[in-house]
C-alpha cells in the first residue's frame, strides 16, 4: 500500500507507544520535514534501528531517521501498521506528524532526493548522505500527483562582504523532473525578493550570517541555506 493514498488514514498513534531496543546506526542521513505552515525539522539524523511495536529491523531506514528527529526536536509522530508489506519495518506508514494527520484533503508524502518514493519510510534503506524529504501535500485527485517541491542553490555560500550571490530556484515533480520556478520568492533573513523569469535572483551581502530559503505559491518550500559573509 502506498503511503501517499488517503485510504491509509488511521487514528494518530503516538511514538511513545513504541519500544526501541537498539541504538542509532552509523549512517547519518539528511532529513527535512515540511509541515503545512513551517519547517518541522531540517538536519542530519542517524536512523534508529531495533524493535518498534514488536517489529524489528537491523537496517538504517528513512523511518529510523524520522524517529531520531522526532526525539531530538521533539515532535509528535503517529504511525499505522499494515500487514503484508514484508518484514522489518516495511509495514509502518506515517499517519501524522506534529499533530497534523492525513485526511481526504492531504497527506504526508516523502521523497528520496527530489524523487517521490514508491515504498514506505520503513521499507526504504538509507545510506550515508541520503537526502530524505517528508512533506504535507495536497494531491491531484485525477493523477494522484503531489505538489511540486522546491530546491534552491547558491553560487557562493561564503562570499566576501559586499559581494553578490546568485540563487537559483527549481521546482520538481514526483518524478524529480526539474522546471523553472519563475514565480518563486527568495527569502534572506525574512526579506523577500522575487526571482526573474529564469528562476534566479542576485543578492548583495554585507558582513554577517544569513538564512536563505525559497517559496512559491502552490509548491513546497525549499530547504534553508546558510550564507556566511566574512
Amino acid at each position: 500500500m502506498d503511503i501517499r493514498h488517503p485510504r491509509t488514514i488511521a487514528a494518530v498513534l503516538a511514538l511513545m507507544a513504541a519500544t526501541l531496543l537498539a541504538p542509532a546506526s552509523a549512517v547519518a542521513a539528511h532529513l527535512r520535514v515540511e509541515g503545512p505552515r513551517r519547517t518541522i525539522f531540517q538536519g542530519r539524523a542517524k536512523p534508529i534501528i531495533g524493535t518498534l511495536r514488536g517489529h524489528t529491523t537491523n537496517q538504517p531506514t528513512a523511518l529510523g531517521a524520522l524517529l531520531r528527529a522526532s526525539r531530538r526536536t521533539p515532535f509528535e509522530l503517529g504511525l499505522k501498521w499494515f500487514d503484508g508489506q514484508g518484514g522489518g519495518w516495511a509495514g509502518f506508514f506515517v499517519n501524522s506528524i506534529a499533530g497534523k494527520a492525513s485526511s481526504s484533503s492531504g497527506f504526508w508524502n516523502f521523497k528520496m532526493g527530489q524523487v517521490s518514493s514508491t515504498t514506505g519510510l520503513g521499507g526504504t534503506v538509507v545510506r550515508r548522505g541520503s537526502h530524505i524529504l517528508i512533506y504535507w501535500t495536497t494531491f491531484d485527485p485525477d493523477t494522484g500527483a503531489t505538489q511540486p517541491t522546491l530546491g534552491i542553490s547558491a553560487s557562493d555560500r561564503t562570499p566576501a562582504p559586499n559581494s553578490s550571490v546568485t540563487f537559483t530556484v527549481r521546482q520538481y515533480n514526483d518524478a524529480g523532473t526539474p522546471a523553472t520556478a519563475a514565480n518563486a520568492w527568495v527569502w534572506v533573513n525574512g526579506a523577500a525578493t522575487h526571482v526573474d523569469a529564469s528562476g534566479t535572483v542576485t543578492v548583495r551581502f554585507s558582513r554577517g550570517d544569513y538564512k536563505v530559503r525559497a517559496t512559491e505559491p502552490g509548491a513546497i518550500r525549499s530547504q534553508s541555506l546558510w550564507v556566511h559573509a566574512s
